[in-house]
């Protein structure tokens, strides 16, 4: 059954992603299976994860919430969290989210993969 913070996004019938932090960030990342069953989640657990991504995830979105950049990069529409005064999840919309699609200003090149992230 989905939650309330789920019933509230299943109502945008636009293309987006969400990042459910409601159990914390890590848990996002490792078992979040809950949030990807209702929508397209940018975190889950998949044994396989692209390296590149994985590097994304421990050095950009773990920082959360200082990475909205990034968030935004993703399509990342709405973020569960956790309500302050009940603990129950609850959908934050992002109205920064840079959509499926999008034209860079430039390009950077960087002298490899640390310092690509840091460039984030």
């Amino acid at each position: 059954t989905p939650s309330a913070a789920d019933a509230s996004i299943l109502k945008d019938t636009s293309y987006y992603r969400v990042l459910d932090v409601s159990r914390g960030i890590s848990n996002a990342f490792n078992a979040g299976a809950l949030s990807a069953y209702f929508h397209k989640s940018i975190g889950g657990y998949h044994p396989a994860k692209l390296s590149i991504y994985q590097d994304l995830i421990e050095k950009q979105l773990y920082n959360f919430p200082n990475c909205l950049p990034v968030l935004n990069m993703l399509n990342t529409k709405y973020v569960i969290g956790p309500d302050p005064q009940t603990n129950q999840p609850v959908a934050q919309q992002n109205a920064n989210a840079l959509g499926a699609a999008w034209f860079v200003k430039g390009v950077r090149f960087e002298k490899g993969p640390a310092a690509v992230m840091n460039a984030l």
